[in-house]
């Protein structure tokens, strides 16, 4: 298998080309991504690698949350590689990925993401799915000594340290992506975006 990678909807972005064994070559993205942008990267990593793109199988894309042009621009781009080299792809949540960066996961460990200052999405517990929620009420169902991953705003982080719970330690995306890549079901499908609202 040689995919590629493309999350540019996290904080903490990253584009990688990798097997189910090892992450061949890659790159940390930590600021905004725009359309004429991605694909210079992306053939940088392709030049770094050896590979053009007809030596691409498959397309791991993150389809959620994040910032609407973020997620319009990384699920186009890999839609339209989709179709031009007739592979496979798959849409991938962060809440899946950063399920599996936890380092020591604890009974109780939540995946939060922040829509507002009063607001985000959550999966763990009664959350079985990323689901909107309200601060105050993820706050008072969530039992002391929980522990969370993603990304919240620094107000939410110190509501959620006054309540003890603490932010799990993760692992480097690099460690876990080729098994995570190597799990997935592609499909020959186009990729939709995740905004997590419906209506």
């Amino acid at each position: 298998m040689n995919c590629l990678f493309i999350d540019i909807a996290s904080h903490d972005g990253f584009i990688a080309l990798a097997s189910e064994r090892e992450v061949i070559v890659s790159r940390e993205v930590t600021t905004r991504i725009r359309d004429h942008e991605l694909v210079p990267l992306v053939e940088e990593l392709l030049d770094e690698a050896g590979w053009k793109y007809e030596d691409l199988t498959n397309i791991a894309c993150v389809i959620g949350p994040g910032g609407f042009t973020s997620l319009r621009v990384a699920v186009s781009f890999a839609n339209t590689l989709i179709d031009q080299l007739g592979i496979e792809g798959v849409g991938v949540h962060l809440s899946e990925i950063l399920g599996c960066r936890v380092r020591d996961r604890v009974r109780d460990t939540y995946w939060v993401h922040a829509t507002k200052r009063d607001s985000l999405f959550v999966k763990g517990g009664e959350w079985t799915e990323p689901t909107l929620v309200t601060l105050e009420e993820f706050s008072e169902k969530v039992p002391r000594g929980a522990e969370w991953m993603g990304e919240l705003l620094d107000e939410q982080i110190k509501a959620l340290d006054s309540k003890q719970l603490k932010k799990a330690e993760i692992e480097p995306i690099t460690q876990i992506l080729p098994q995570l890549i190597s799990q997935q079901r592609f499909e020959s499908k186009p990729l939709e975006p995740w905004y997590g609202r419906t209506g």
